[in-house]
């Protein structure tokens, strides 16, 4: 019987697995490993993708990409963007108000696309499943973060499908984690409260579902972007520097090469220290001809980067409060995430939901993965006897709040919720606002994004203009209708009822 392909891509690394006569497991690319670096690197004379990029980025950073999943489906002008651009090693430019990456291969500057690197990141993974002779293999579900919105889901869509998949859907990462564990699926009478943790490379994610009749549904989900591994990488690299310079009298930050070779050895540090009680770094001529040797306990570790690893919590108590439960009533906590793997981190997340059972039987690495091939072996009719034989029953809801745009007792634009992100769809709801009785016409605004966002963070959603208004009428008020349908589109009526003057329109919004 063939195999469905499930698919996790971070912005750090990726992973595919595959189900197949009922077992899921993930499918190890040519070094070996079961977590591919999501890093493409241009040379002179070829492209490479994966772990050979990424241990060629000491060597070659100015074309080496990393992290595109950060600024996947954005415009230039985006705070992500503008984030990348810091931090980027590769050059990042504006074309057409989207962001490229320009790079030298085969004698010439070359511009590529977020989405076209994505294609070949999944070509990667399409490449691995073929050396496993699976050919034949192209169903995939793909998991996505919780906040990506339609634009940002269908650049993944168009990735996957450009690399020869053929994408049944794509699941949300905390969903498709729980979905891993089996979490709700063999007693449809079972009810639970259950917190997905995810540590990223470079953020993290604190979702609670609710699981009822095999179903989930997202009460709240907290997000923090720039806090993650790489921040725990830091630390580390940190203690190799000042350890350095105790030594040899030397500060070798100014050194980009040195400090290169410094966090490839502080990612490799944490690793071993997730399993064992010591780590050693030595890198040859790191500094002015000077070898570097420096072991690490785990406990010391554990001692620097306490006040981060307290800091990676704050979503877990956001996303618990905002959930509207208490600790008591979590149930489970899903880890996912390879920084999930650190004992003391495991330990804070206990002390945290001391009731909670934390699940580890799925590696953190390939959970979200797993999830995803069992989703999509639903999909293709190839479940397990005792699975439910239809799509995992995951209640949609809106993604981000729906705000309407206003003005502050100063005069500033502010917004104003009017649906909560994570609200359950279909739904109808109304709100009605005054309107000055000079003014002849009225611009209603409304936005996407997170419910504390700025005007200018949001996204424009719709804008209403509604003209010819009485002017002799002192209780003018515009009623505003939303109409969520289930498959994610959106129905907005603006009406002023004295006049009767009406207008609507028809957009796309982002569903779980």
């Amino acid at each position: 019987m063939a195999a469905s392909i499930g698919i996790s891509f971070g912005a750090t690394s990726a992973c595919l697995a595959t189900q197949k006569d009922g077992k899921a497991d993930v499918v190890a690319n040519e070094d070996g490993q079961r977590v591919t670096p999501a890093v493409v690197a241009y040379t002179d004379t070829e492209m490479v993708v994966g772990l050979a990029a990424k241990q060629g980025w000491i060597r070659n950073a100015a074309n080496t990409i990393t992290k595109v999943k950060q600024i996947l489906g954005k415009k230039y002008a985006d705070p992500a963007v503008e984030h990348a651009l810091k931090i980027s090693s590769c050059k990042i430019i504006e074309k057409d108000s989207n962001p490229m990456f320009a790079v030298k291969h085969e004698g010439k500057t070359k511009n590529f696309s977020p989405s076209y690197i994505t294609t070949v990141i999944f070509r990667k993974l399409m490449d691995i499943a073929q050396s496993k002779e699976m050919s034949a293999v192209k169903n995939a579900v793909v998991a996505v973060p919780l906040n990506f919105d339609e634009q940002q889901k269908d650049a993944v869509r168009q990735a996957a499908t450009e690399a020869g998949f053929q994408v049944l859907r794509t699941i949300p990462e905390p969903v498709a984690a729980a979905y891993a564990h089996n979490i709700g699926q063999e007693n449809s009478k079972e009810s639970s409260v259950v917190l997905v943790y995810r540590v990223g490379g470079s953020s993290i994610d604190a979702t609670v579902l609710a699981v009822s009749g095999g179903m989930y549904r997202v009460l709240s989900s907290v997000r923090r972007d720039h806090l993650g591994g790489d921040q725990l990488n830091r630390i580390i690299v940190d203690y190799f520097v000042q350890e350095f310079k105790r030594k040899w009298k030397a500060d070798v930050t100014e050194n980009t090469r040195a400090m290169a070779k410094l966090h490839t050895e502080a990612e490799k540090a944490k690793q071993i220290l997730s399993t064992m009680p010591k780590a050693s770094c030595h890198v040859e001529s790191l500094h002015e001809g000077i070898d570097f040797q420096c072991d690490i306990s785990r406990a010391r570790f554990e001692s620097i980067a306490l006040s981060l690893l307290q800091q990676c919590l704050e979503p877990i108590e956001e996303a618990i409060t905002e959930a509207e439960v208490n600790k008591q009533d979590i149930k489970m906590v899903v880890l996912c995430g390879g920084s999930t793997k650190i004992p003391k981190l495991q330990k804070l997340v206990q002390d945290c939901v001391p009731h909670a059972e934390v699940l580890n039987s799925v590696s953190p690495d390939e959970v979200i993965a797993m999830g995803a091939a069992k989703q999509a072996a639903l999909l293709s009719g190839k479940g397990e006897e005792n699975s439910l034989n239809e799509a995992i029953a995951e209640i949609p809801s809106t993604a981000r709040a729906v705000m309407l745009k206003t003005v502050d007792d100063s005069g500033s634009p502010v917004l104003k919720t009017l649906v909560p992100a994570h609200s359950p769809i279909p739904l109808h709801c109304q709100h009605t606002f005054p309107v000055s009785p000079q003014h002849a016409a009225c611009c209603v605004e409304l936005y996407e994004g997170q419910q504390d966002d700025t005007v200018e963070k949001a996204v424009l959603l719709a804008k209403i203009v509604l003209s010819d208004l009485p002017t002799d009428d002192d209780k003018k008020v515009v009623s505003v209708v939303l109409h969520f349908r289930r498959e994610g589109s959106l129905h907005i009526t603006c009406t002023e009822k004295s006049s009767g003057q009406a207008d609507d329109v028809m957009v796309e919004c982002a569903t779980e």
